[in-house]
């Protein structure tokens, strides 16, 4: 099989769907402008309310530091009235994951979502794991003008029913804010928003704009962006942000929309007319959210994304858009239900980002942004989603409210080295300038369980949980790399990713992902060389064995804490198909390289992790446990995630359906 073939079997992707919004995105469109009314029946035990705070994170150790220092008074109130404890995460406890093993009450080999990335057994190359697209079934062309006669799809890989869609057959009505692992939102008649998966207008998970006097190789390899090297000539600048994929032309054309920079002679200060806005903005300042129309067929075909714009220097200019974001007024792709409840909460917070991983960490990485920039957008994101949920807080009656915060974990990423003298990344100026920034975040998700816990009823349900916890992320390991060097893959000498370059028929093994490990097995893969039964078994446990026994050779270190196969590990069998055949539970301050995660190899086996992502949670774990705080005591000695779907039923005198394997730890009223 060619390359060439191998691509076109990958099916339409994420960034090709979006190409396909025209007439799609106008009915969507329409449909969130509509009202968002309730149609979830009154169960007998609806009247009972359940506050769910999902901090996203959210460390057991550092939680105990910080309650000890006396910095989080309502976390530690809450911990007195009923328990605190670390909880289970999934295995691995990727988010996609763990966020998964919440909604359902299952383990991956139930919901089917076993990484950020999968891999296509036919091409060998990353997918994504939550969700898939594909296009119009047919098209008419016209001339140069391509007409898609269906919309296209968009499809939740995740499998099993949503807790709260158990919770509307019971009569129990729920607001779902911000929910990882949902996009495409689920089919419900509760309120619900997705959050993680969410993409931004060019299918990605976001890429940002960034415009620069500076000259050429001031940026090298710019992931998670783009950056234009511009001139202004008699203080004006002529510049267009780049749109989506045009599906209405047969060319590559995207529907730009331009721009016009104007600087001030004298001041730092520039004004930036784009469409209908004219924003002044004085040096490191930001705009409001900006409404703009990309175009295909003018007149006919269009859709609506927002971004906001940042002044980060006028001479010489330097200028930040962010992602355009999925225009919440009007979604080109579904990301809420009812339809309008993204249009609701617009009208009454503004506008606010919908894409999911809303810091933009890349920023920071490529050095677009600096420490203090990335912290004031962070800080953004965090009061956006204080207040959507002081707006569902204030009219919340009865029945379940979840709602969800990441400033927890990504900027916890980012600052990890802030606090962990260890890390290459540390400096002693670090931790004096920034060193107590997580205890801040913390202290602010602190007050937002204070303003909840004053607002609610008495006898309300109160839990706070985080999908799992963090450890130092030091050095890098190169899964694809080490397995090169012993013989199990198989590589030419040029560039590109390995799963391109590869000879599959003397390739016994490939990683894709951050924790997996893939077979060249006979029937599954394209090019399959291990045959199922005895003679694939017997290669997983000559590779977990020397995985098992490996230390790092800089420091002497086990690498991994488990290395196991998921067919005897999860309660629900995996599917073969898509499941990795070995899952890694790397040790403390390891992690599995960037490279390897995407099917590449990294140039070294070994490396010190010189990122300013410092921090992580993709190893094992009994690493990285989440946390569980309850005003009601904990009946449980390892409450795990899977076990917050059926307590959550329970509490509504409702049987959690037999596919959970969780079970309630409160006692039963």
């Amino acid at each position: 099989m060619t390359k060439s073939t191998r691509h076109q079997q990958n099916g339409l992707s994420r960034r090709d769907f979006l190409r396909l919004l025209g007439l799609g995105a106008c009915a969507v469109g329409a449909g969130a402008l509509m009202g968002c009314s309730r149609s979830v029946p009154r169960g007998p035990t609806a009247s009972r309310q359940a506050l769910i705070l999902g901090f996203d994170g959210m460390d057991p150790g550092l939680l105990r530091r910080y309650m000890k220092s006396g910095h989080l008074p309502n976390l530690a109130k809450l911990a007195k009235m009923g328990g605190f404890t670390p909880l289970r995460s999934s295995m691995p406890p990727q988010s996609p994951c763990a966020w998964a093993t919440f909604i359902t009450g299952m383990d991956p080999g139930g919901h089917g979502i076993y990484d950020f990335i999968h891999r296509d057994p036919k091409s060998y190359g990353p997918q994504l794991s939550t969700s898939s697209t594909s296009g119009p079934e047919r098209m008419v062309s016209l001339g140069d003008v391509r007409i898609p006669l269906s919309a296209p799809e968009v499809t939740l890989h995740r499998k099993g029913p949503a807790f709260w869609n158990v919770l509307a057959e019971h009569g129990v009505p729920a607001t779902i804010y911000k929910i990882p692992s949902n996009f495409p939102p689920e089919p419900s008649e509760q309120r619900t928003i997705s959050d993680l998966g969410t993409p931004d207008l060019q299918g990605s998970y976001g890429h940002f704009s960034f415009f620069t006097e500076e000259p050429e190789g001031a940026y090298t390899d710019v992931s998670g962006g783009t950056v234009y090297h511009v001139r202004v000539r008699d203080g004006v600048l002529e510049a267009a942000l780049r749109g989506p994929e045009n599906v209405f032309r047969d060319s590559q054309e995207r529907a730009d929309v331009p721009f016009t920079v104007y600087v001030d002679p004298s001041n730092p200060v520039a004004r930036i007319d784009i469409q209908d806005h004219r924003v002044l903005l004085s040096e490191g300042e930001w705009s409001e959210w900006l409404r703009l129309n990309f175009k295909f067929l003018t007149g006919i075909a269009s859709t609506t994304g927002i971004c906001r714009v940042y002044l980060k220097s006028v001479r010489p200019l330097q200028l930040y858009i962010s992602p355009v974001n999925i225009d919440p007024l009007s979604p080109a792709m579904p990301i809420a239900t009812p339809d309008g409840y993204a249009a609701e909460l617009a009208d009454a917070i503004g506008l606010y980002y919908t894409q999911g991983m809303a810091e933009d960490t890349k920023a920071l990485q490529e050095g677009v942004f600096t420490d203090d920039e990335f912290i004031e957008q962070a800080r953004f994101v965090h009061e956006e989603r204080v207040r959507a949920f002081e707006f569902e807080l204030d009219r919340f009656e009865e029945g379940v409210l979840f709602a969800y915060f990441s400033s927890s974990d990504l900027p916890v990423h980012m600052f990890y080295r802030a606090i962990d003298p260890e890390s290459p990344m540390f400096s002693p100026e670090l931790a004096e300038r920034h060193g107590d920034i997580i205890r801040r975040i913390y202290g602010g998700l602190d007050s937002v369980l204070g303003r909840a816990m004053q607002a609610l009823d008495d006898d309300a349900l109160v839990m706070v949980m985080s999908d799992h916890g963090f450890a130092p992320y030091r050095r890098s390991f190169d899964l694809n790399g080490w397995l090169v060097e012993n013989g199990y893959l198989v590589v030419d000498d040029g560039n590109g990713p390995a799963y391109e370059r590869a000879d599959w028929a003397h390739s016994k093994a490939y990683a894709m992902g951050f924790n997996g490990l893939y077979v060249n097995q006979v029937g599954r893969e394209a090019e399959g060389t291990v045959p199922p039964g005895p003679a694939k078994q017997k290669l997983l446990e000559e590779i977990a064995g020397k995985l098992a026994e490996l230390r790092d050779p800089l420091t002497g270190a086990r690498i991994f804490r488990r290395v196991f196969n998921p067919e005897r590990e999860y309660i629900d069998r995996p599917d073969e198909d898509v499941a990795p055949d070995l899952v890694l539970g790397y040790e403390r301050g390891h992690r599995g390289s960037w490279e390897s995660a995407v099917g590449e190899i990294a140039p070294q086996v070994w490396a010190d992790n010189l990122d300013k992502w410092s921090g992580d949670h993709c190893m094992d774990a009994e690493v990285v446990a989440g946390v569980l705080l309850c005003n009601r005591p904990i009946e449980a000695d390892r409450p795990g995630l899977e076990d917050i779907a059926p307590t959550i039923i329970s509490y509504y005198d409702a049987t959690p359906p037999g596919n959970m394997c969780g079970e309630s730890f409160l006692r039963r009223s």
